[in-house]
């Protein structure tokens, strides 16, 4: 989906309440990770129990929000030594996430770099 070139996709390492909604994550772009929403880039956001994802991205039109919760297992996030801000991955990585491949993902720099 977002593997267009051009693209860039930010994982925020910080798990977000997912009560939130397209309002409320578009300021946690704005206040945590110090970004505008309205950019152009896919903001990658998690919950708590790591089972959900939500993408929130600016499109010439208004805000697209996509949902993604697994229904059993969790979803494998890079391991960091740093755990506030973002990362960027790149389509590979951000596929493996999505997909739940976790040899891809866990040796992954501070920005997004695989190893």
């Amino acid at each position: 989906m977002w593997s267009q070139k051009g693209i860039t996709v930010r994982f925020a390492l910080e798990p977000q309440d997912f009560r939130r909604s397209i309002d409320g994550l578009a300021m946690a772009v704005g206040v945590a990770l110090g970004r505008d929403p309205m950019c152009g880039e896919v903001f990658l956001f998690r919950n708590k129990r790591k089972n959900a994802l939500k993408a929130l991205y600016w499109t010439p039109n208004g805000f697209v929000l996509v949902y993604k919760r697994l229904e059993l297992g969790r979803f494998v996030a890079p391991v960091l030594s740093q755990t506030t801000g973002d990362i960027v991955l790149d389509a590979a990585l951000l596929e493996a996430l999505l997909n739940g491949v976790t040899r891809a993902i866990k040796n992954v720099d501070y920005q997004g770099n695989s190893h």
